[in-house]
This record gives C-alpha cells, sequence and structure tokens, in this order.
C-alpha cells in the first residue's frame, strides 16, 4: 500500500551575498489544504502567491477555488468567483505576466480512477478575480497534463511543451500570443517534436520541471520518458533548452540526479545582470538510480542561461531544511523563491 503524505507549508529561499537559506513561512491565519501538483503564481503589487488546483490525498483534483497568501501577515484567505471558472484539476501548465495568472492543460481523476484530461486555456485577472477562457483554434494542443513552458514578462507568448495523457506521450511545442485580439488569438504547433530514438532532440516525457528562464528560452529536466525502454528511463537526469527564436534544441551537461516530479524557479537577479534558475526536489527512485550531491538536504542544482550550464551549490537552513518531497511547486518573488506544498518521499 501506498502512502501519502502532502505538505501544506511554504518555504522560501532568500539569496543573501550569494548564499542560499531555506526559511520556512508560518501562516498567521486562514488555511489550504495539502497538495501536490498545483500551479502557483506571485503578484508583486500585492505581495501575494497564488495557489490554484492540485492533486489531493485522495489522488484526485482538489476544489478550483483560487487560494491567495500574504506575505507580510502571512495569512490565506479564499479567492471566490462562482461564474466561469475552470473546472478543478492538476499538473497544468502556468505563468504569470502583468495583472494575470495564465493555466492551460492538466488532469483530474474520478473517484473510480478514470482520468480526465483538459485542453483548454484560462487566465485569472488579479485586481478582480475573475476567471477568462481564452479563445482557441483546432491547432490546441491535444488534452495532456504534465507538460512544460509558461510565460516569460518580456514576451506574450505562452509556450507548452511535452506531457501525456492515457493514449500518447508528446514532445512538440506550442506557442499561443497572448497579446493579440481576442478574435485572431491562436495556437501555433512551433515545434513538431520526435521520435523515440532521435537522440537530437527531448523525448515524449511527463512529470518533468519546465521553466521559461528568458523570452525566448525554455529549460526542461528529467521527467519520466515514453517506452522507458525506447523513449529513454523513467526517472530520467537528461535537461534541455530549447530556443524560440532559432527553433532549436540543446542538450546540456548532466548534473543533478535523475528525477520525476522535480520543481525550479528563477532567483530575484535584483539590480543586477546576473540571472540564475534552482532545481530541487523530485523523486530520484533509489532503487534504480544512484543519488547526486543535490539528493542532500543542504545541495541544490543551480542554471546559468548565460553560460548553459548546470552546477550543484550549497544551501542553509534558518531553522531546518524542508523534507523530500516530489511534486512541489516553486516561484520567484523579489525576496526569493518560495516553495509550496508536494508529497513527502519519507513516506512513500
Amino acid at each position: 500500500m501506498r502512502l501519502y503524505y502532502f505538505v501544506a507549508l511554504a518555504l522560501i529561499i532568500k539569496p543573501t551575498w550569494q548564499e542560499l537559506v531555506w526559511e520556512e513561512l508560518t501562516t498567521k491565519s486562514g488555511s489550504i489544504s495539502p497538495r501536490r501538483d498545483a500551479a502557483i503564481a506571485y503578484q508583486e503589487s500585492e505581495d501575494a502567491v497564488y495557489i490554484f488546483g492540485g492533486k489531493s490525498v485522495k489522488n484526485r483534483a482538489l476544489d478550483n477555488n483560487m487560494y491567495k497568501f500574504d506575505l507580510n501577515t502571512k495569512i490565506w484567505t479564499v479567492q471566490i468567483n462562482n461564474r466561469d471558472v475552470p473546472n478543478a484539476r492538476f499538473s497544468m501548465v502556468y505563468g504569470t505576466k502583468g495583472n494575470y495568472f495564465y493555466i492551460a492543460t492538466g488532469e483530474d481523476i474520478d473517484s473510480s480512477g478514470k482520468s480526465t484530461y483538459y485542453d483548454d486555456f484560462w487566465r485569472f485577472h488579479f485586481p478582480t478575480s475573475k476567471w477568462e477562457e481564452m479563445s482557441s483554434n483546432n491547432n490546441k494542443p491535444k488534452k495532456r497534463s504534465s507538460a512544460s513552458g509558461g510565460i516569460h514578462e518580456d514576451d506574450s507568448s505562452f509556450v507548452l511543451s511535452h506531457g501525456s495523457n492515457d493514449d500518447d506521450k508528446f514532445s512538440n511545442t506550442f506557442s499561443y500570443d497572448i497579446d493579440q485580439p481576442a478574435s485572431t488569438r491562436a495556437w501555433e504547433e512551433i515545434h513538431s517534436g520526435t521520435n523515440n530514438y532521435n537522440p537530437s532532440y527531448p523525448h515524449a516525457r511527463y512529470q518533468q520541471a519546465g521553466l521559461m528562464v528568458s523570452k525566448d528560452k525554455l529549460l526542461l529536466f528529467g521527467g519520466c520518458l515514453s517506452g522507458q525502454g525506447t523513449g529513454g528511463p523513467c526517472p530520467s537526469d537528461d535537461s534541455w533548452t530549447y530556443d524560440k527564436a532559432s527553433n532549436e534544441w540543446s542538450e546540456l551537461n548532466r548534473c543533478s540526479s535523475p528525477k520525476i516530479s522535480p520543481a525550479m524557479a528563477r532567483l530575484p537577479s535584483g539590480n543586477t545582470s546576473i540571472h540564475r534558475v534552482v532545481l530541487w526536489g523530485g523523486n530520484a527512485d533509489s532503487r534504480t538510480t544512484l543519488a547526486s550531491d543535490d539528493d542532500k538536504e543542504d545541495e541544490i542544482a543551480v542554471f546559468d542561461p548565460d553560460k548553459n550550464e548546470w552546477k550543484i551549490k550549497k544551501t542553509q537552513a534558518k531553522m531546518t531544511f524542508p523534507s523530500a518531497r516530489e511534486g512541489h511547486v516553486m516561484v520567484t518573488t523579489k525576496y526569493g523563491v518560495v516553495m509550496f506544498g508536494g508529497e513527502d518521499l519519507r513516506l512513500v
């Protein structure tokens, strides 16, 4: 029997004089049920973190409420909107630009264990707490969950890549220009993907970590590759960048141990021109893989987008380090990186 434990706390990585320090954020009021595979956003004008969706202890999607955590007051509140809201789901692609929080695709599981997959695209308006479904076209991505992508604040393209459903695993990549008029907005397949034998491209996969690290660059790491015997391992330790401008994939150096369901986020650059991405957590499945340094509680993988290079870096803890987990989510704030939720690996 597999036991689940879902962590409902939030932690923050504070970059201080080139040091990375874990600090637990304690809640003063309000609550949110434990979950994994949620969507997370940060709204700078409110200095607040938003949480939508996620998978529950019962292995089903939770409610479709939007939850807000004020980083100053440490209070959780529910942003209730009973009209035109997306269905409850988990394992979405998500991102934030301006006053909007975007989510696309995802999955729900009913009481019989049957999955429902989505191909819709929504955005949440922070000032009014209202949802809007984005117009679509016949070229939209097939229904899937565990895709990667998002949107960068310097670009208007929402990117979606890879993922899976019960019938297929995907390696194609799509883009959606949110700045186009509603009548002309449409998905465009910008890379058709690859087969399970071509070593020049990332094979179809799910439960990988992914992030737009610049307006043109998508970063992918790990996951469970399709085929397992032909498409690649599960978990995997390969890492790739996709350049929208050149429409090319490039494989990166190996650094972290193979993992499924890790999470990544950009460190805030502040007033500097230094940009870094951190990768933390995930299930390395020690029965089939060897542990790497970043499996230690005081280690984290750091990616340099300028050099296209991964390195392992030491971290510190203000009190204690977070427990090892998978399915957590991370987001960049002006203070550091906030991590929320996940499934505790000590009880898997």
